[in-house]
């Protein structure tokens, strides 16, 4: 995905966002050095533009609520960003930082989470922090069940789509929700920019793991080691769909494959088409979520979000 280019005003509240995200950390270094440690770049400010445009989307946008429910999706997105490296650490035996043990990095994510909870506390409206309760009770489940299976197809999606909708798109659900309550909007409303974040979540989550692909090194290495970790991603099921007679249970059996065995998936991947595949399946959340949007009034609002929704499945800059 590209990197999104905000209108300045929009941009503006962001930037707020990230300072208030800062502000709340800056006298824990630790906590700044591992969260930056965890989150990728290309990511950063997603959840904060869609809970800022769905309160712009209401009638009666309330900024300072906006803000700090934005904060608090981007303070819940980084402890669990902690969590998971830390999670597929320990998976591979391996630190989480040069710097810093597996035990402080497990006592920053909670740290985090924490600082999320203090956020929630200040939202005008008690949904708000039902909305972003529910949603990291859903990460934690997403957490605890990774997809394992990547054969059969059918029961390799379901685990995938589980896993998807705990660990990334109950908090983009949570954060439409909560942006549009501090829009005024209506419950119907709010239900639908829940939906919007969900189906915006999902195609998040699938394009997410077609970059370890994308453009991957020629030496079998994909290009944030998740595959080498013994991740399943889409574009892996879709592959194993493809040419079941490998032996995927064998390579991925141990956690940790093997540079052959990296290799050998890779190559799949590349030869099968797994990745337009996935691809497509991001395309269709996206185009559901922009058809969600159409029911809601016109505004300057629904055009950025609109563009922000497309911009999740833009091919990346060269």
């Amino acid at each position: 995905m590209n990197h999104i280019s905000l209108p300045p005003g929009l941009a503006r509240d962001v930037s707020r966002v990230d300072a208030i995200v800062r502000e709340r950390v800056a006298a824990r270094t630790v906590v700044l050095d591992i969260a930056n440690q965890s989150i990728d770049p290309a990511t950063a400010g997603m959840l904060a533009a869609l809970a800022l445009l769905a309160a712009r989307l209401g009638p009666q946008p309330n900024r300072e609520a906006a803000l700090h429910s934005a904060a608090t999706g981007e303070l819940i997105y980084a402890s669990s960003c902690v969590h998971d490296n830390l999670m597929a650490a320990e998976r591979r035996g391996l630190s989480t930082s040069k710097q810093w043990s597996g035990d402080v990095a497990l006592m920053v994510g909670d740290y985090l989470f924490a600082l999320a909870a203090a956020e929630m506390a200040l939202a005008p409206d008690p949904r708000i922090i039902s909305y972003f309760s529910q949603s990291v009770m859903a990460i934690s489940e997403g957490q605890l069940a990774p997809t394992i299976t990547i054969l059969p197809l059918e029961q390799a999606i379901e685990q995938y789509l589980y896993q998807a909708e705990s660990a990334t798109s109950a908090l983009f659900r949570a954060a439409g929700k909560a942006g549009m309550v501090c829009g005024g909007g209506t419950q119907e409303q709010v239900d639908t920019l829940g939906e919007i974040g969900h189906a915006l979540g999902l195609a998040w989550h699938m394009i997410d793991d077609i970059r370890d692909f994308d453009a991957s090194p020629a030496d079998g290495r994909d290009k944030r080691g998740r595959l080498r970790a013994g991740v399943i991603t889409l574009p892996l099921i879709y592959a194993a769909d493809a040419e079941p007679q490998l032996e995927w249970e064998q390579m991925l059996g141990s956690g940790e494959p093997s540079e052959a065995h990296v290799r050998t998936m890779l190559a799949a991947v590349q030869r099968t088409g797994a990745v337009e595949r996935a691809r497509a399946d991001a395309r269709q959340h996206v185009r559901h979520a922009l058809t969600l949007l159409d029911s809601l009034p016109d505004s300057a609002a629904k055009i950025m979000m609109r563009d922000l929704i497309q911009a999740v499945v833009s091919e990346p800059s060269r």
